[in-house]
């Protein structure tokens, strides 16, 4: 292009290229600006010319520090975005474009383009856009909020993580962020909470109450109905097993069969706890059929 300007005497602006000097590569950029004479004869060029070697090293630093930054992204499957704010340059990963279902190359017409187009869950854009517009008007650097993510008829959930640049002045500069899809966590977090709904129904229904001990950790949790047949109010919390115990209305016959029918069973000789003692509680002397097994490390 620059031959073809200068054999057309044409105007050129930024013709770069290198040199060696001292075994190093030096980068350099020519402009020009054709000369003519007063019946227009052409007579050369008048031009500027300046080494932009530092320039280019730091372009070409920046170029390997995002591809670094979009390797680790793939890495860890996540998307990223980089706002340029003033000039409203919206980039997008590949592994973003692919979690919002646009086709590899896809470029927008600057940030709403791209908020308008994603396939993100209504809601949850008004209230992304709505967190966003709080942040930058706050002063605040960081932003994250889980949001759900439309695809036909599969709702997916990612978590957005966006940080802004701002100029001494506090005008924002760059909005970028990542984005990672967690729908297998999410999903995993709801079929637990179905199971143990499901697992409360059915004790409740049951008229049984449980506990569970975690024993790496000491905490001792005893269900609502467990703490009714003990005679003991709704809102108890036990500190720890050895808590658990000393308030538990045992009657003083049954303290050492409980003992030895876990103390047996933690020692793999016996399948499960299966005892029945008597409580004392307010109205009286009551029995109780007791089970419980323990689970254990591969």
């Amino acid at each position: 292009a620059h031959r073809a300007a200068i054999a057309g005497r044409e105007r050129f602006v930024g013709f770069r290229f290198s040199r060696f000097e001292e075994g190093e590569e030096r980068f350099y950029e020519h402009s020009g600006e054709p000369r003519y004479d007063a019946q227009g004869n052409f007579l050369g060029y008048r031009g500027v010319g300046r080494d932009v070697t530092e320039r280019v090293r730091a372009e070409e630093a920046l170029r390997e520090s995002e591809k670094r930054y979009e390797r680790v992204m793939l890495a860890a499957e996540a998307g990223f975005w980089d706002w340029d704010v003033p000039a409203d340059e919206f980039y997008v990963s590949p592994k973003l474009l692919e979690m919002t279902d646009f086709p590899p190359g896809t470029r927008f017409a600057g940030r709403a383009d791209f908020m308008t187009r994603a396939p993100f869950h209504p809601d949850d854009r008004t209230k992304w856009e709505r967190a966003v517009k709080a942040l930058f008007a706050s002063g605040g650097t960081r932003l994250a909020m889980e949001i759900r993510s439309l695809h036909g008829a599969e709702t997916r959930w990612a978590i957005l993580s966006g940080m802004c640049v701002r100029d001494a002045a506090g005008k924002i500069l760059r909005w970028t962020g990542s984005a990672t899809d967690i729908t297998q966590r999410k999903r995993m977090e709801a079929s637990l909470t179905q199971s143990e709904e499901r697992y409360a129904r059915v004790m409740q229904a049951s008229e049984d109450g449980f506990w569970e001990w975690i024993v790496a950790t000491d905490e001792f949790y005893a269900s609502p109905r467990m703490l009714a047949l003990y005679g003991l109010p709704p809102d108890t919390v036990f500190r720890s097993r050895a808590d658990f115990l000393s308030r538990f209305p045992f009657h003083p016959e049954d303290l050492a069969l409980w003992r030895n029918a876990v103390a047996a069973h933690l020692a793999g000789q016996s399948a499960r706890v299966d005892v029945e003692v008597r409580a004392n509680v307010q109205r009286g002397t009551r029995w109780i059929h007791l089970t419980a097994i323990c689970l254990r490390s591969e």
